[in-house]
């Protein structure tokens, strides 16, 4: 009967042994599910952040794009203008040689 007891105890202890392990590797396993869940939050996080830069990237190069069509749509209006002038320069060109046989045939 004493040799039952001290078999009973054996077993207790031994199961006790097994239970604290257990109950280690469970809180072992809690803190590291707690930081896998930062880190996801974390990621998360910066997930956004990133998507944010993409919008405002993609709202600056949309307003790029269209300071550039501005800028090409006044170059050609430029080129126009100097087109016109040249135009403009040779027709006062042929006039001026106009005049000027216009004014030879009257000499005084």
């Amino acid at each position: 009967s004493v040799e039952a007891i001290g078999e009973i105890s054996t077993a207790i202890s031994s199961v006790n042994r097994v239970s604290q392990s257990i109950a280690a590797a469970v809180e072992q396993q809690s803190v590291v599910t707690k930081d896998i869940a930062a880190n996801m939050n974390d990621t998360s996080d910066a997930t956004d952040t990133v998507s944010v830069g993409v919008a405002q990237s993609a709202t600056a190069s949309q307003e790029i794009t269209q300071n550039i069509v501005r800028v090409d749509n006044g170059a050609k209006t430029t080129a126009d203008g100097a087109i016109k002038t040249q135009q403009a320069g040779e027709r006062v060109g042929t006039l001026a040689v106009e005049l000027a046989d216009l004014v030879g045939h009257f000499r005084v």
